[in-house]
């Protein structure tokens, strides 16, 4: 199915920062540590639908990262459960019914930040961004972190 006209809306609710910790979980787009990285732990909370639609369309999702203008401060992934959204459609469909059935509304993820970049940053911004080959576009406003 070609979906060039879909757009799979993602929208944050409230961004909370939590505290630092020495490990996240293991990325698809990133090694697992690096020498001394500590990690800030953010929290963002997507609706669940939104979850049901970037498993459908077999979409990618990443969080990417700015010094809320022009400044990259690089790309993360949002995970659910200790699992990254990237890897929702390598889920058999048994295990992600019951992965799915599990969540609360709406769903609580994290993204894992280097403590180093969220200490020397004034400002931190991100946007969801994704799509899937069959032309499915994730679309997400900008949201502030810091």
């Amino acid at each position: 199915m070609f979906c060039g006209a879909c757009a799979i809306r993602v929208s944050p609710s409230p961004v909370q920062v939590d505290g630092i910790v020495e490990t996240r979980p293991q990325s698809r787009i990133l090694p697992l540590k690096t020498s001394g990285d500590r990690w800030r732990k953010i929290e963002v909370s997507i609706a669940k639908e939104n979850v049901q639609s970037l498993r459908k369309y077999e979409s990618t999702f990443f969080v990417n990262l700015t010094d809320c203008a022009s400044k990259d401060l690089g790309t993360q992934e949002l995970y659910i459960n200790g699992v990254s959204i990237a890897q929702l459609s390598s889920l058999g469909h048994v295990d992600f019914d019951t992965f799915y059935a599990a969540l609360r509304d709406p769903v609580k993820g994290y993204v894992y930040l280097k403590e180093s970049i969220y200490a020397n940053e004034p400002r931190i911004c991100a946007l969801f961004d994704g799509g899937s080959m069959t032309g499915a576009k994730v679309w997400s406003s900008q949201f502030q972190i810091k």
